[in-house]
Order: C-alpha cells, then structure tokens, then sequence
C-alpha cells in the first residue's frame, strides 16, 4: 500500500488515502496464469482494508511485515487462514540503516548472508518450481538457518535499546513467514514484484499532486489497474481500449442499465467481460 493524498472539498485540505495493490505474476517460477495487478482504493491503512479487499481468497500471500496482515491469518476467517510469506528484501534494508547508522559489523555479516541468499535467486529465477525448491533445500535453507542462529546469539548480547537488537527482535518474530519460501517452489524470496508496481501509482501522485475526490481516487486507480495489467501482458493500453469499447453491443449495455440483474444475467455479464481481460485482446500485442 502506498499513500493517496486527496482533496477535501470546502475544507481546502488534503486527506491522507491509501491505495492497496494486489499482483499475481507467475513469471519467477514459469507458472500459467497470465500477471494481473488491481489498485484499491482505501480511506486508510488500517487492517481491516487487507480483510475486506481479499475476501474470498485463500493461500498464500507476500508481504512485507506490516502487522495489519495479521487479520488475514485468523482461524475463525470464512476462507481460511491465509499463509504469509515475509519479504528479506525487507529484512535486508532494515540491517543496512543499522549499517549506516551504528557501522554494525554483526548487522553487516546478517546483510552479507541476506545477499548470499538473493544471489541464489537470481540464479534459478524462471526455473520450474522444483528446481527452485531442490536448489532452496541444498543452498539457502543452510543460510538461513546461520541467520537465524547468529540473530539468537545475538539477541540477549547486545543493548535492548540498540538499533541492531530492534532490527533482530524484527527478524526473529518474523520467522515462521521468512521461511516460507524454502516449503515451495512457487514461493518467492521478497515481494519486490508487487513492491515495483506500486511505485507507478507513487509517479502519478508527484505529478498530479492530488486526487480531486474519493471518486476521482477510485477512477485513478482503476485506470492505472487495467493499464498496468496491459502492460504486464505486452499489450498497448490504447489499442485495448479501443477493442473493449468495439466490442460493448446494444444487448450488454442494456444490461448494464438495469437496476437489477438475474443471476443468470449476472453470469452471462460476468463471463462476457472475462473475456475482455487485457490477456485476451488479440491486438496492440508487442
């Protein structure tokens, strides 16, 4: 998530909104469902926005350790607990400030171990799921576990108030979801994919400073959702638009004029406009 500023008219101030991306991309494990990413507008940060914008998803998710996830690990939750898997990129740049700060050799040997790991990453990125577990369970489930080692001999060491002990009090609560990604394949690292996406929304707000109303806020963030989604998918936002619109007839837009709709007309409406996914436009591909 990322902040919204928004305009309150006849106040002449600015709200702090937030807007919330949730991406599926398969391409680091050479999965089959074609990248998606949706921006959500929400009024804040809180954890309930995490809850009502998942509904009705179950399995695993990366995040970063912001606490208001926790929500979606409940037990008693209709879907099911869902699993968090923790970003190290995260981990990595919280023991880099300490670097910075403190000149910490003991913060610098957990970032050198970060990196190792990252290395090996990068070197099976775009393999098959069984490959990434095989070469996880060889070469990073032993890092790891030196991570974790030298945080525990570590923890009751140092100042309770020191910079380093915050930062492996951080890591150690965090562990179950930081090892995760050693269970399977398909499981990544870091969470940098959806972490990427949210920096167009962060271009848009310092160049258009502010949006003019929540419905505006919504309207800028769907726009960017099926834009960005082209993109992933290699296909010219303009063009697909264009064949969106040239294939809206009479009969769906009468539908889309009624105030209430049968189930049978739901699905009917639900399926068309399946089919006008941006990974189904068979123009303006590059």
């Amino acid at each position: 998530e990322t902040t919204i500023p928004v305009i309150q008219r006849g106040r002449g101030q600015v709200k702090r909104c937030y807007g919330w991306a949730v991406k599926r991309d398969h391409t680091r494990w050479c999965g089959n469902e074609p990248p998606a990413i949706v921006y959500v507008f929400k009024e804040s940060r809180a954890g309930y926005n995490a809850v009502e914008i998942l509904e009705g998803f179950s399995g695993h998710l990366h995040v970063d350790g912001y606490a208001g996830y926790n929500r979606l690990t409940e037990e008693d939750r209709p879907e099911g607990p869902v699993g968090l898997i923790y970003c190290w990129t995260h981990v990595r740049r919280r023991f880099e400030r300490v670097i910075e700060k403190d000149g910490s050799r003991a913060a610098e040997a957990i970032k050198e171990m970060i990196d190792n790991l990252n290395n090996i990453e990068n070197k099976f990125k775009g393999q098959s799921p069984t490959a990434r577990l095989e070469a996880r369970t060889r070469k990073s489930k032993p890092i790891v576990d030196r991570i974790f080692r030298k945080c525990e001999s570590l923890v009751h060491q140092i100042p309770e108030r020191s910079n380093l002990r915050k930062e492996i009090n951080y890591t150690l609560n965090l562990r179950e979801g930081l090892t995760k990604f050693l269970e399977d394949g398909r499981f990544d690292f870091d969470n940098n994919l959806v972490e990427n996406s949210i920096r167009k929304i962060a271009i848009g707000r310092n160049n258009f400073m502010f949006a003019g109303s929540i419905k505006g806020a919504e309207v800028w963030l769907a726009m960017t959702s099926i834009c960005e989604t082209c993109r992933l998918n290699r296909v010219s936002p303009e063009l697909y638009f264009g064949w969106v619109l040239g294939s809206i007839n009479e009969d769906v837009i009468k539908l889309l004029e009624q105030d209430t709709l049968s189930k049978r007309q739901e699905r009917e409406l639900l399926k068309f406009f399946n089919k006008l996914l941006p990974w189904n436009c068979p123009v303006g591909r590059y």
